[in-house]
Parts: structure tokens; C-alpha cells; sequence
């Protein structure tokens, strides 16, 4: 495994999403109030294991790829009439 260098503000800034992703998803599984009903403690538990899944592809994702503006930036949009 490569960790590519190139383009570093954008690999920061996908790491610091990566982060709140993280930090989002411990909250939700470790803030949730027991005055919650059960059906929303157990939603809050989902929705930080899935918010704890996407910090971590969002980390991989930010260090691994090469070509970095494939992920985090949208590609230019594209004429029809340029050929």
C-alpha cells in the first residue's frame, strides 16, 4: 500500500471529514440519553456504527487513492456541443 503525498490540503481536508464522521459517531453511540425511548437509543447505536464506517473509508479513501480529485472534488462538468 502507497500513501500518496500529493495534494495535501485536499488529503487534510478529507481527514479532518474522516474525523467529525468519527467523533459524530461515538456521539451518537455513547451520547444517547437512557431517557431516550428504545427505538431511538437503538437508531442512535446504528446510525454511530454507520458514522464510525465512513470515517474510516473517508480516511482510507483520503490517503490510498492517487488521484484524489476524483473523490473529493466533482469533476468538471462537461459541454455537450465541445467535441
Amino acid at each position: 500500500m502507497t500513501i500518496y503525498k500529493n495534494e495535501p490540503v485536499i488529503r487534510f481536508i478529507g481527514s479532518v471529514v474522516a474525523f467529525g464522521f468519527l467523533v459524530m459517531g461515538l456521539y451518537a453511540i455513547f451520547g444517547a440519553s437512557s431517557e431516550l425511548p428504545e427505538l431511538n437509543q437503538d437508531r442512535a447505536f446504528w446510525f454511530g456504527i454507520t458514522s464510525i464506517i465512513a470515517s474510516v473509508f473517508a480516511l482510507v479513501l483520503s490517503w490510498l487513492i492517487k488521484d484524489i480529485r476524483g473523490v473529493w472534488c466533482a469533476p468538471p462538468r462537461r459541454n455537450i456541443f465541445d467535441d
